[in-house]
């Protein structure tokens, strides 16, 4: 068309002035008279296209659902509430963006993906009352004034390649002006007069969404994240507006058929900084099929409790992203995009009946999803760059594969195309630094306005059941390289093994590895997850040892959730009418089609048993939820904190030695005595010496290698205070492990030694994590008991010191105002004569200090005990930051559990410390996830003990008092090649097999089970072995009600199982590895297993997980009196470690299982 042309005449065809051009020589179309392009108009699976697009649409026919066909968009549109409006006298206006047919051809390529041609029709929902001419109405055609105008037209937006043509009716286009390119026409109304597309009954507009009253007006707190932020601002009206928008939408029909597009890739997508204007939803980009994205609502509220429709929508090449254009390739999205919809469409072929109206639909094999995104933000990204490691395993086939990278601690996404467009090597541990998009935002989640409570359980316990709530994990954008040496120092946990200039410094090494393989650990830890919320009733609550016991059964959308994935020590959060409760799984129990659960609250509080006392036939949601381990991430030390510590710092000698570098020598130990053990109690001369060695020499580090029994505990306390009485003044000495059980024990056996006012000692732990330790494991020396009896005390000595007119000290003030503030119950009506403190007790100031700081000026403590969690977290950033460089030694007890990434965290907390390692090489190591690379294992988690046995002075400890004589010999010929000695003398006593019906005196007795075992997940249940048991428990307890007895099983499944029992409800039930550390006077072993013992079971934690012999000896040397093993004889016969332990028993020691029961 040329900009001198007049307006065309009337008379000439429809078809001529939509497809206005200049054809050339070699092309013509057949002309198509006006009654033909109504008919196509009115046709809704058709669309006004030109026969060049006719020949195109038939080359590309749209591809089955679940991918995109590419598009001609024409719409016709009627305002739907034209009501409101103006009336037109008798017209309506429709305008047409006319692109230059031949650019489209040119254009229109098959790309990578399946694309649609798409057409919007919507006729008007009240035509009726609109007042029209009932003969013509007029129909505006823009038409650009130049050629060149026509080509901008045809590519303005980012959208030259999509054939575009709008037709829209508007009731109010009496009042426009048209300008000097328009056109009008007068056609018959029957053009105007579409059939209006009838909808389901549950897609209509309402003014308040059906939850409304759940929510509060007040948005609370914003987010500093951008896309946190955005999603904040949603309030449940504007979650009702984009739902009225949609049913308009829903009746714009879009045809198939049309050109295909070729994507284009956007180097640097824009993306929106704060909450639009426009109305819409954001929706979540949570799978692909390398075609089209699907996304699903961030918010419930969206789809619930009537829109099971707005469930799902994809986006595709078609859709138009206000910022970054239309035509976008599908790679220039990436799982977990945040994505602000401002308008949606119906996808190609879709007919009312597609609209999915129940929850079923939503869920079954044949839905088809309805909704294609049409317009849309990207909202903000939060990107990392840090190393990876390709994880081991790999879906045959499978265009993706996953990694770990440092500082994330979930699995990544990534393509395969990624490695080999970096040339790098798709092979399992493959090193490389990546560009990492971290989603900020989850799918399936309640507004955050929702009210706490019974409007959140409401509307929790309305969706979980019907959503399928999908975590999108992190994606990997790029890669690259990382040198050939510094990817070999990353795998090798021996650092300084052959260390020279020219390779990477070791240090670095030595934190870049372990920071990644323990960001590794922590990501396979959180993969076994199941986030979809679970709704129950609330069977029973029964009460054990003082705590609510919690029992429920529980079922997956799609049948029976996983077993391996809800196994005993799961920790959930549990939502009740009244509020949130953590909770911990205490037993698993799968039968047909659900898993019956027993849980335990995690805090013990007085409120929180009340409350437990309502929950029977009270509807509860349970929730997974993913590990936070962003402390972790924070604590862990920096290249710096080694670099700046002096080089003979002790921590920094010991891991030097312990990975692969210069060994500590050994020195001279003098025999001196040792005046702190307890009367009655000497030391023996093994005990004696390493006292000698680690407190009165200069030795950095060394190892007691102490065997079960040996009394390492006493060791450690001795050791520990003849530090604090001998050492300088002023500096502190810590006994940490890893258990609250383990610290419970070294404070309990630290209290049996009488008073002495220079040692002044503290366990440190949390208020929160006091709160949520059993009764059991409590001392009088935690600090949340501890601290109040001593600023109570400090109180009452400054105001008798004082009398009633002279002014007490600042720290008396700040005491008196802890006290009043957190524990005027602790005051027992106590009031202060001192006239400044009673002024104190009656304004209730606020501390201008924190209690931690008060009670540490006041009590002034030399000697810490703790776990290293606990340890880390305190010198980091709290109460024990300043006190850092005062510690001087540290001892770790079962320190075969000690993880490397933990002493390498606690180590840079402790310059000064030299550290003593007290455990047992030939007991279990630290637990390592069996979906964790051997590289990452060793690196990681690694074998502390074993190492440093290698490489720094051991001070063996041999001599075992525990364990009868008969049993200590077992052992020691088993595992420990004949060196234990037993203190014990070879005639004792025992009483405890009598009991139970048997004659034999001996300490081990084996009792021949015949039931058959389950599986359950990964795990195993045997019910007969279980009942024998129990009924061998009650026996023994009748007999010997003050003597602790320990059910110990090898399977968390069976353990699950045996804490059901209320046979069971005063002894200790838990697994072997639970145990390590812990005594009682009688345990019985539960092997469980009635297949043969030898069998590489993959199903298994470990192929070889019932003949581990570190297991095996830590579930035989528990007892102080008598252990019974329970397993099927045959099958352990297949076993060559269990052959040789029937060997070490007498015939007689042997006897069949259903003696114990009556059937």
């Amino acid at each position: 068309m040329q900009s001198n042309e007049s307006p065309p005449p009337l008379e000439r065809s429809l078809s001529e002035i939509l497809l206005e051009r200049t054809p050339s020589e070699t092309e013509q179309e057949e002309p198509m008279d006006t009654e033909a392009v109504l008919e196509h108009l009115m046709d809704l699976e058709e669309d006004p296209v030109s026969p060049v697009a006719k020949k195109m649409r038939q080359a590309n026919e749209e591809p089955e659902a679940g991918s995109t066909s590419g598009m001609t968009e024409s719409r016709v549109q009627s305002d739907s509430r034209a009501s409101s409006r103006a009336p037109s006298p008798a017209a309506s206006e429709v305008q047409s963006s006319v692109p230059n047919p031949k650019e489209a051809k040119e254009e229109s390529t098959t790309g990578s993906t399946s694309e649609m041609t798409e057409s919007g029709v919507q006729s008007d929902s009240r035509a009726s009352s609109r007042a029209s001419d009932p003969a013509t109405s007029e129909i505006e055609i823009l038409i650009p004034d130049s050629e060149d105008k026509a080509k901008e037209v045809s590519t303005a937006g980012s959208t030259s390649e999509m054939t575009e043509s709008r037709v829209q009716s508007d009731s109010g286009a009496s009042s426009r002006a048209p300008g000097p390119a328009a056109l009008t026409i007068s056609v018959s109304e029957p053009v105007l007069a579409l059939p209006e597309r009838k909808l389901p009954k549950n897609l209509v507009e309402k003014e308040h969404h059906p939850w409304e009253s759940n929510y509060n007006k007040d948005l609370g707190h914003v987010p500093k994240n951008v896309a946190k932020a955005i999603a904040a601002s949603t309030t449940i009206e504007d979650v009702q507006e984009f739902r009225n928008k949609s049913v308009q939408w829903a009746r714009v029909v879009t045809p198939s058929g049309g050109p295909t597009l070729k994507g284009r890739f956007v180097e640097e997508m824009k993306s929106i900084k704060s909450r639009p204007q426009t109305p819409g939803a954001i929706y979540i980009l949570k799978s692909s099929n390398g075609n089209l994205w699907l996304a699903t609502p961030l918010n419930l509220e969206v789809s619930h409790p009537d829109r099971p429709d707005l469930h799902g929508a994809y986006l595709s090449t078609f859709s138009e992203d206000l910022l970054n254009g239309t035509q976008l390739h599908h790679n220039n999205f990436v799982l977990g995009d945040a994505v602000y919809v401002t308008e949606m469409r119906p996808r190609p072929k879709r007919e009312t009946e597609d609209i999915a109206t129940h929850w079923k639909d939503v869920h079954a094999k044949e839905a088809k999803g309805f909704w294609d995104i049409s317009k849309f933000y990207i909202l903000e990204r939060t990107y990392k760059d840090a190393l990876t490691s390709r994880m081991p395993h790999n879906k045959k086939n499978s265009k993706n594969t996953m990694v770990t990278a440092s500082g994330v601690n979930v699995p990544i996404s990534v393509r395969i195309e990624l490695y080999h467009a970096a040339k790098i090597p798709n092979v399992p541990n493959a090193k490389a630094r990546g560009r990492i998009y971290l989603p900020s935002l989850q799918p399936g989640q309640p507004l955050s306005s929702i009210i706490p409570g019974k409007p959140r359980n409401m509307v929790l316990a309305r969706t979980c059941d019907k959503e399928t709530f999908t975590t999108v994990y992190p994606s990997v954008l790029s890669f690259q390289h990382v040198s050939a040496e510094e990817a070999e120092s990353l795998r090798h946990p021996d650092v300084f093994k052959d260390w020279n200039p020219q390779k990477p410094d070791p240090l670095r090494a030595m934190i870049r590895s372990t920071f990644l393989a323990f960001s590794g650990t922590l990501a396979v830890a959180n993969q076994d997850k199941d986030l979809q919320p679970k709704v129950t009733i609330v069977d029973n609550v029964s009460w054990v040892r003082g705590r609510p016991v919690v029992s429920c059964d529980i079922r997956s959308l799609y049948g029976q959730p996983h077993p391996e994935k809800w196994t005993r020590g799961t920790k959930l959060v549990m939502e009740t009418a009244d509020r949130p409760f953590d909770v911990e799984i205490e037993s698993s129990t799968p039968d047909l089609g659900k898993i019956t659960l027993t849980l335990r609250p995690m805090s013990s509080k007085p409120t929180v048993c009340d409350s437990a006392r309502n929950w029977k036939g009270q509807q509860v949601i349970l929730a997974q939820q993913l590990e936070n381990n962003k402390r972790s991430f924070q604590t862990f030390p920096l290249v710096r904190d080694f670099q700046e510590m002096r080089k003979d710092a002790p921590i920094r000698l010991l891991l030097e030695a312990v990975l692969g570098g210069n060994k500590i020598a050994r020195q001279e130990v003098r025999d001196q005595e040792v005046k702190v053990a307890l009367e009655g109690c000497p030391l023996t001369a093994e005990q004696k010496n390493y006292v000698n060695g680690f407190v009165r020499s200069s030795h950095p580090a060394v190892v007691a290698d102490s065997p079960f029994g040996t009394g390492k505990t006493y060791l450690i306390i001795v050791a520990l205070r003849l530090a604090a009485l001998e050492l300088e003044k002023d500096k502190l000495h810590m006994a940490t492990a890893v258990t609250n059980g383990a610290v419970a024990a070294l404070v309990s056996t630290f209290l049996k030694f009488p008073e002495d006012k220079k040692i002044r000692a503290l366990r440190v732990i949390s208020p929160s994590n006091h709160d949520q330790i059993e009764e059991k494991v409590r001392t009088p020396i935690d600090y949340p008991t501890l601290a109040i009896s001593t600023l109570l005390d400090y109180v009452k000595k400054v105001d008798s010191e004082t009398g009633e007119d002279r002014v007490p000290c600042h720290l008396a003030r700040t005491a008196v105002q802890h006290l009043v503030r957190d524990n005027a119950s602790a005051l027992d009506g106590w009031c202060p004569k001192n006239k400044e403190l009673q002024s104190v007790f009656q304004t209730k100031e606020e501390p201008s200090s924190s209690c931690w700081s008060t009670f540490l000026r006041i009590y002034k403590p030399n000697v810490l005990f703790g776990t290293a969690a606990s340890m880390i977290e305190f010198l980091y950033d709290g109460p024990l930051k300043n006190h850092r460089n005062t510690i001087i030694t540290n001892q770790i007890d079962e320190a075969s559990q000690f993880p490397m990434h933990q002493l390498i965290t606690l180590g840079s907390l402790c310059p000064n410390a030299r550290y003593a390692l007290i455990g047992d090489v030939r007991q279990l190591a630290p637990y390592a996830h069996s979906g964790l690379s051997n590289e990452f294992k060793k690196i990681a988690v690694g074998a502390l003990l074993e190492s440093a046995a290698r490489s720094i002075p051991v001070f063996s400890i041999m001599t075992v008092r525990r364990c009868p004589q008969k049993l200590t010999q077992v052992c020691s010929d088993l595992f420990y090649d004949g060196k234990l000695k037993s203190a014990r003398s070879p005639v004792e006593p025992n009483p405890y097999t009598e009991c139970v019906g048997i004659e034999s005196k001996f300490p081990i007795q084996i009792i021949s089970t015949q039931g058959e075992d389950q599986l359950a997940g990964t795990s195993r249940v045997n019910v007969e072995e279980a009942r024998i048991a129990a009924a061998m428990v009650e026996k023994i307890q009748k007999a010997h009600p003050s003597k602790t007895v320990a059910v110990l099983t090898f399977y968390k499944a069976q353990c699950g199982h045996l804490s059901r029992m209320e046979a069971l409800n005063n002894s200790f039930v838990g697994t072997i590895d639970a145990s390590q550390g812990l005594e009682f006077d009688v345990t019985i072993v539960l092997t469980t297993k009635s297949s043969d013992f030898n069998s590489k079971d993959a199903k298994e934690d470990q192929a070889t997980f019932v003949e581990d012999v570190r297991r095996i000896n830590v579930a035989l040397s528990r007892a102080k009196g008598q252990v019974f093993v329970l397993l099927n004889r045959k099958a352990a016969e297949t076993s060559k470690i269990w052959k040789l332990f029937f060997r070490k028993v007498p015939k007689g020691a042997t006897h069949r299982g259903s003696r114990f029961v009556q059937h």
